[in-house]
């Protein structure tokens, strides 16, 4: 008992002093201090704290916010890890905007049809300065189906105009935004209805 209560009093005299002084109104790092709180159940005093960059309300412990370790809720965080994470500045993956995408799907046609790659389509930001601004409900489409993709071989034209099968599901969907929710549900529905089947047959001949 002895032993322990000494390297208690040696352990608190090694703490390092506060950094910060914690008040109702105080801010440390993204945290505003509103007021204290209950203690946790070790009875470590506890403070209300809002974050002023999400307005996240959470209960902080004091010593966190004395030493520093706590600078908010981790919002920024996040925020600096899908910035970072971003490829061009756009997109996480092919297909998160638009503009990206379709800089991907032509790079993969001209893979595809062992063509030679254009200047044009090297970077993304060229690809962006040299096309032309497709609006929303539109595609890009090439008039003329029997000359590679070039800059005067392509043209935005609505989705409901567009040749590819898969731009013509998306725009049914968008009028009938239920009809895709109809349809996996009923697809749920057939999965579980063979499973129950193979289910009692399986019972049947056990």
């Amino acid at each position: 008992m002895r032993r322990t209560a000494r390297r208690g009093r040696i352990l608190m005299a090694q703490r390092k002093p506060q950094r910060f002084s914690v008040h109702g109104g105080a801010k440390i790092g993204d945290w505003l201090i509103l007021s204290h709180g209950p203690p946790n159940r070790h009875g470590a005093p506890r403070m209300f704290c809002r974050c002023e960059r999400c307005g996240t309300e959470r209960l902080v412990l004091r010593y966190s916010l004395t030493s520093g370790k706590s600078q908010g809720c981790g919002c920024l965080r996040h925020v600096l890890m899908h910035e970072a994470s971003l490829a061009h500045g756009e997109a996480l993956q092919v297909g998160d905007t638009p503009a990206y995408g379709r800089w991907q799907t032509m790079r993969k046609w001209f893979r595809r049809e062992a063509l030679e790659m254009p200047d044009w389509l090297a970077t993304f930001e060229a690809f962006r300065e040299a096309t032309p601004t497709v609006p929303v409900g539109f595609q890009l489409q090439r008039p003329d189906r029997s000359r590679p993709w070039a800059l005067d071989n392509m043209e935005p034209v609505p989705i409901r105009h567009a040749t590819s099968r898969k731009s013509l599901w998306a725009y049914h969907a968008a009028r009938r935004p239920g009809e895709v929710e109809a349809r996996r549900e009923y697809r749920r529905k057939r999965r579980e209805a063979k499973r129950a089947a193979g289910q009692g047959a399986a019972a049947g001949g056990a």
